[in-house]
């Protein structure tokens, strides 16, 4: 069987992800695809594309917007619903969705996607006095024997990239909880 695709050349960008399966939206797997095809598809069926063919094909995929908001939005939702609930950054990959770093270079992170366009995203980041707070404990509870310097010293060194999220937990179980329930009891004495 022979197939000749006709149409609009501007979505030429799309036969690769057709014929593909990746919906990673990808311009160098699209390009790969294009290139190898004959190596990558599964099974006895080959592909060529002719060399007028390739160039127009690699011509729409450099015009492509393949980070267009759009795009971007529905790959999430399809993803959503496809698993019941908010994915992870993992997960992208994981089911073949559209590749993460597009929503990183859209919106700077996937944090910032989701407090954008997502109503069910309740996720708040600190401000900096609640941060700071914060991370003074996390380095005292898990640095206890180093000096106050030291532990200031490395906050420090690291706080420009620190990034920290707010959770709250809705349910606790078995040896974490029967630990806080007593460490809070000590406290209280």
């Amino acid at each position: 069987m022979i197939l000749d695709f006709i149409g609009n050349y501007m979505n030429n960008f799309m036969i690769p992800i057709a014929l593909s399966g990746d919906r990673s939206y990808n311009k160098d797997s699209m390009r790969r695809y294009v290139r190898e095809g004959v190596r990558v598809i599964p099974g006895s069926s080959t592909i060529h594309f002719d060399e007028i063919s390739r160039k127009r094909i690699y011509a729409s995929i450099d015009a492509a917007r393949t980070n267009d908001l759009k795009l971007l939005r529905e790959s999430y939702l399809s993803l959503k619903y496809k698993l019941g609930r908010i994915p992870t950054v993992s997960e992208f990959r994981e089911y073949g969705s559209i590749d993460i770093t597009k929503i990183f270079e859209k919106c700077g992170s996937y944090y910032n996607f989701l407090k954008k366009y997502e109503k069910d995203y309740q996720v708040q980041l600190t401000d900096e006095q609640e941060k700071r707070a914060a991370i003074e404990k996390l380095a005292l509870r898990y640095a206890p024997q180093d000096s106050e310097d030291n532990r200031q010293r490395a906050i420090e060194q690291d706080w420009k990239p620190l990034c920290m999220l707010e959770m709250t937990v809705e349910h606790l179980s078995g040896k974490e909880a029967i630990e806080l329930i007593r460490e809070e009891a000590s406290r209280e004495e």
